[in-house]
């Protein structure tokens, strides 16, 4: 039997009135999980992932953070990392589950248009049965990606996108909370700005001046739709270039240093060890070992 590279388990059990069925697969970062159950208690404490459930369920109480949320009919239900959440399953219920490791949902987000703080906000969403089927579809699809041998994760991250956006959408309706397209706009202005000028502009003043608004206007826009500051997305993608750069060829990390619009080598390396905890050489030693004399 060959070693995959995913673990793929299906896990059956009875006890009593107790019964569990289903079905997980993970790999890297990604988790989707299909399952059944009837009396029964799913409890997570300190939660590193984003997860995401879909669920129809005749009865039963989410937990999330000491706050009771009901289980019935066709459900949303989104935990962010660092809560807790605990599932009482008292009738039938089926779960279609799509976790994302911490890393994972926030690039994720950082590529989205979406108002986090208000899905958070939300974190049980009642739907239609239509709804439940079109992201039904989608979960299974991702299920059925991760349970090959070589998943393509920028697939992946494309279709989880798309997950996302489908439930912003309905919480948007349900909530008669219109969405500013020209928030939106100008979000996406300035992630494409990053995009061709994080290598030269490190420096929040430039993008806002070019965005024509303040540096107190860019902050509130990326903290009310991101949570985040403008800065830390900048930084972030310089991290994520440092990263390709290093892991790339055992290249002079001066080389990397000059790439990225570092003046210096020590600003360079307090830039790296202060976001990864690894000095760029040892971050590069991971990939590229010294060899044995």
């Amino acid at each position: 039997m060959p070693n995959y590279p995913l673990a793929l388990k299906w896990i059956t059990f009875c006890a009593g009135n107790v019964k569990v069925c289903g079905s997980h697969v993970e790999h890297q970062g990604f988790l989707f999980k299909l399952w059944r159950v009837t009396n029964y208690t799913i409890q997570v404490k300190n939660n590193e992932k984003f997860v995401f459930t879909l669920l129809q369920s005749k009865g039963g109480i989410h937990l999330i953070d000491q706050k009771k949320y009901p289980l019935e009919s066709y459900q949303i239900h989104l935990i962010f990392p660092g809560q807790s959440s605990s599932f009482s399953c008292m009738e039938e219920t089926t779960a279609y589950q799509f976790k994302l490791s911490r890393q994972n949902f926030e690039k994720l987000c950082l590529c989205l248009p979406i108002n986090m703080k208000l899905l958070m906000h939300h974190p049980i969403i009642d739907i239609t049965e239509y709804q439940f089927e079109i992201l039904r579809n989608d979960l299974q699809q991702i299920g059925s990606e991760l349970s090959r041998i070589q998943p393509l994760f920028p697939l992946l991250g494309n279709r989880a996108s798309i997950s996302l956006q489908e439930i912003s959408r309905i919480l948007m309706d349900r909530i008669g909370y219109p969405q500013s397209s020209s928030l939106s706009v100008t979000l996406n202005k300035f992630l494409e700005l990053i995009e061709l000028h994080y290598k030269e502009q490190h420096d929040v003043a430039y993008y806002a001046d070019a965005l024509n608004m303040t540096e107190n206007a860019l902050r509130k826009l990326t903290k009310y739709h991101m949570s985040v500051a403008p800065l830390k997305l900048i930084h972030l993608r310089l991290l994520r270039e440092a990263k390709r750069l290093l892991r790339a060829a055992p290249n002079p990390i001066k080389a990397t240093m000059i790439e990225l619009g570092f003046q210096d080598l020590s600003t360079f390396s307090h830039f790296f060890k202060k976001r990864t905890k690894m000095s760029p050489s040892a971050y590069q030693q991971k990939y590229f070992p010294p060899k044995n004399s």
